[in-house]
């Protein structure tokens, strides 16, 4: 389960000023970047289809988002085709759902699409809304 950390209010001074109450919470994650692959169309449809059903699988998890990130301002590519974020509410959830067969599995995939190199990191995160 989440831990709240805690309840801070912001604005005003109470009903009707506009208050607005914002929970933090604690969570651990784990960060997939993905360098751009040779055939972004073929890695999408893997990791739609594939990986991401191996992913949602694993023990514990209880965020999983995915997102391709857009050119910058400048029109500058990315750094990186693809992002995936997991969630479990501690470390050790992590660690075991990673060292067994569904962690397994998933990481086995690994090389039927992420040809191009994926950096995973994990690591202490902060919900604040």
């Amino acid at each position: 389960m989440v831990q709240p950390v805690r309840l801070i209010e912001q604005g005003g001074n109470g009903a009707g000023s506009g208050a607005r109450r914002i929970r933090r919470s604690r969570v651990y994650q784990l960060t997939a970047l993905y360098s751009h692959p040779e055939d972004p169309a073929a890695f999408d449809k893997h990791y739609r289809e594939v990986h991401a059903v191996l992913a949602s699988k694993l023990p514990g998890l209880r965020k999983f988002t995915m997102n391709w990130p857009a050119d910058g301002p400048d029109g500058a590519k990315p750094s990186y085709h693809f992002i995936a974020t997991l969630y479990w509410d501690s470390a050790e959830e992590c660690q075991a759902a990673l060292t067994g067969p569904e962690g397994e599995a998933a990481i086995a995939d690994l090389p039927n699409f992420a040809s191009a190199g994926v950096d995973i990191m994990t690591g202490p995160a902060e919900a604040v809304v």
